[in-house]
């Protein structure tokens, strides 16, 4: 269809060219082309299509064009301006303004006899052509993860910084780090990664602001939630104690273990007791109870090891002091003299 329309023009046209040739022009101007004058895409609430017509016309106006959205995108045209060239009035520019919302918008030509040319021949009905223009203004979010667990033991801290669509001019220096810094930055388009060293124990926090980059239609990025985490890489401490004095009778003897934050993965066979056998184990989070019962007088002893159990963070305890206490359960003899 497209090829014998081209043919049936070109034979109006020629038709019209013989008729011209003796003085008059009966030629009708046709659009020669409808492009955009601006990037595309473009977050702008305006933007400017240049029509070019096969010859000097007058009459164009607003209402010789039509705006076609796609999607949310909405438009209307607001001014025709002719471009200075040479001969003049041959190019206009078409400017579509109060333009919101994501989308395409199209510009095309109508078929209306008040664009005429110096003869009076109306634009040629039914072969014009419009030109996309692709409307985005939607800002990209910005989100920071990582796969680190809180709290954390781990440094460097792995994050991820992904935004909901391929931006540019995002770097290392975007990124606003409490307690820690930033290196091993890598990344493009929707996702970059970064490694944070903590400076000290304590919270952790990431930030990126608004507008540190921008996608393809110059939109700026939304300010990310805060990312924080917690950097734990101090092991707690474990203390062994008990009620009884020393030396004891009491069997058995009753201990409390004791860590300096809550701990996990603590157990009665974590107790290596010298003289003497762990029983009626109890206890959660950062304190913990047994009763030694003692296998014959003497010294009976308690160690905890080092790495038995782990915080929040996953550091192993420390291993603790050890325990000692002399059990003595013989009763002294009585003997009575005289001189």
């Amino acid at each position: 269809m497209s090829t014998l329309r081209s043919v049936l023009v070109t034979a109006m046209l020629g038709a019209l060219t013989s008729i011209s040739a003796f003085g008059q022009d009966v030629v009708p101007p046709t659009v020669d082309s409808v492009v955009r004058a601006d990037a595309d895409p473009t977050s702008q609430t305006s933007v400017n299509f240049t029509v070019t017509f096969s010859e000097p016309v007058s009459g164009v106006d607003v209402t010789d064009f039509a705006v076609t959205p796609t999607g949310t995108v909405a438009g209307t045209v607001t001014s025709v301006t002719a471009v200075p060239t040479v001969p003049p009035d041959s190019i206009y520019t078409v400017t579509v303004t109060s333009v919101s919302g994501d989308g395409t918008l199209r510009l095309d030509v109508l078929d209306d006899d008040t664009i005429t040319d110096g003869a009076g021949n109306g634009l040629l009905a039914g072969f014009t052509t419009g030109e996309e223009y692709t409307v985005d203004q939607t800002s990209p979010t910005t989100t920071i993860s990582s796969t680190a667990t809180d709290p954390t033991s781990t440094s460097p801290i792995p994050i991820t910084i992904t935004f909901s669509e391929p931006v540019t001019g995002f770097t290392v220096d975007d990124l606003t780090v409490g307690n820690g810094t930033a290196g091993g930055f890598a990344g493009s388009g929707a996702s970059y990664s970064a490694n944070i060293t903590p400076t000290s124990d304590g919270l952790v926090t990431v930030d990126v602001a608004a507008d540190v980059a921008t996608d393809a239609a110059g939109n700026g990025n939304l300010a990310a939630t805060q990312f924080s985490i917690t950097f734990d890489s101090t092991s707690p401490t474990t203390t062994i104690s008990s009620t009884a004095t020393d030396p004891t009778s009491t069997s058995p003897i009753p201990i409390t273990i004791t860590f300096s934050e809550p701990v996990t993965g603590f157990e009665v066979t974590d107790l290596s007791v010298g003289n003497g056998t762990a029983g009626g184990f109890a206890g959660s989070g950062a304190s913990y109870s047994a009763n030694i019962t003692p296998t014959s007088d003497g010294l009976v002893t308690v160690d905890v090891a080092a790495d038995v159990a782990t915080d929040a963070a996953n550091n192993g305890n420390l291993a603790a002091t050890q325990f000692s206490i002399t059990f003595d359960a013989t009763s002294p003899t009585t003997t009575i003299s005289s001189a």
